[in-house]
């Protein structure tokens, strides 16, 4: 018993210092009235906790001795099994990012885990010699609806040197890996990639047949997508407009991320992308184009603080979108060049021509 009454008397002393330490430091500087008021109770809180171990330390029991050495260790007890269940759920992150990045995070099986490791190598000897055989899995999704073309197209993502990727990707689609995937509830592979992607990434696809117009279920067209954040942009618009991109079609009527049936247009303007507004102007967006006003969604919308202060009946249009951008601008007193340079511009192409 002598080692756990001078245990107690340890940690007694210990939690003695911390509550003096509390109580010295309770009037420094920064700490409001509301975080001094909650140090001062806990001090004295504690004080009183303290006083009653104190009590129990002293009584001549060993039931009394063993209790106030139980509660005095459970702090600490919970600080080390909050510790231990970090350190874990770190590990548990690190080996997660590891299989992540070699790609056995997503896919169970061992071929394709071998695949997405070659891959992820950048060995394009290894994944041909892998793919002589069948491979039946090739465009089965793993989890989070991976295949192997999405992960390797993933794998470019931030990659100094993603030739070797591209050709991995190349030699998936010869032994017949599909953009789509197997199931067309799932958005297609470039969709899906083209925001965090490469302009180059998002070029592969299309020169592989990828679909410039493809919009998901519920979902806007990729041209949307490839606005909405990444670098890029304007090489990623320009691509999907050479390769027959739609420059006015409208996104979905839900309003998930982008404004329901904003035109491509609209859109940019609301992203300020004027480089783009001006691309797709060129690209035969229509300018005069405005969001139907018995659209659910916009009626719902100026109800909110979003639209506080905006009078106008009728739907968003170009000229609503940009106002919007230039009172913001002139209130800070920075006016984009950007945006200058696209006024110009629109003023040009209205002014009829003598």
């Amino acid at each position: 018993m002598k080692a756990v009454t001078i245990s107690n008397w340890v940690l007694i002393s210990i939690y003695v210092l911390l509550v003096i330490y509390t109580l010295m430091t309770v009037n420094r500087s920064g700490n409001d009235a509301a975080g001094r008021g909650m140090e001062l109770g806990f001090a004295v809180l504690g004080a009183f906790l303290l006083a009653s171990l104190i009590v129990l330390n002293i009584i001549p029991y060993k039931a009394s001795k063993i209790t106030a050495l139980v509660i005095l260790s459970l702090p600490f007890a919970i600080s080390l099994i909050g510790g231990i269940r970090h350190f874990l759920a770190l590990q548990k992150q690190r080996r997660d990012a590891v299989a992540a990045e070699n790609g056995s995070f997503y896919f169970e099986d061992k071929e394709r885990q071998r695949m997405a490791a070659a891959i992820a190598a950048g060995d394009v000897a290894q994944l041909k010699a892998l793919l002589q055989k069948p491979q039946p899995l090739l465009n089965e999704s793993g989890y989070q609806s991976t295949t192997l073309l999405s992960f390797a197209a993933t794998r470019t993502f931030d990659n100094d040197n993603p030739e070797p990727i591209l050709a991995c990707m190349e030699l998936l689609v010869q032994h017949g890996a599909t953009v789509q995937g197997p199931d067309s509830a799932y958005a297609p592979v470039h969709f899906m990639t083209c925001p965090a992607g490469s302009a180059a990434l998002l070029a592969w696809f299309l020169q592989k047949g990828a679909d410039p117009n493809v919009r998901p279920a519920d979902a806007s067209p990729i041209l949307f997508e490839v606005m909405k954040y990444g670098d890029e942009q304007r090489e990623k618009v320009q691509l999907l407009l050479d390769h027959g991109a739609d420059p006015n079609a409208l996104a979905a009527s839900n309003g998930y991320h982008v404004g329901a049936l904003y035109s491509p247009l609209l859109f940019a303007a609301h992203q300020e992308l004027w480089d783009v507004c001006q691309l797709l102007l060129e690209r035969g967006a229509d300018p005069s184009y405005q969001v139907p006003e018995e659209v659910e969604l916009i009626r719902i919308m100026k109800q909110t603080s979003y639209y506080a202060g905006n009078t106008e009946s009728q739907g968003e249009n170009l000229a609503i979108i940009m106002a919007k951008h230039e009172k913001k601008y002139a209130e800070s007193g920075q006016m984009p060049e950007a945006y200058t340079v696209f006024k110009r511009f629109l003023n040009t192409k209205s002014t009829p021509k003598s």
